[in-house]
């Protein structure tokens, strides 16, 4: 969790698994309404545990 838009609200980074083209959702943490979405590859592996998007 971080506060990714600055609205001290935090948000929730949520990334797709195996099986799935890498994504990154962006979910507000008191209501879990997506705020945001980034499509990261296409790839089916998903994203790696140790992965550290630049947001």
């Amino acid at each position: 969790m971080i506060d990714l838009n600055q609205d001290s609200q935090l948000e929730i980074l949520a990334a797709s698994g195996p099986g799935k083209c890498a994504t990154l959702n962006v979910t507000e943490y008191s209501t879990w309404a997506l705020i945001g979405a980034l499509f990261l590859s296409e790839n089916p592996d998903g994203v790696p545990l140790d992965s550290n998007p630049a947001v």
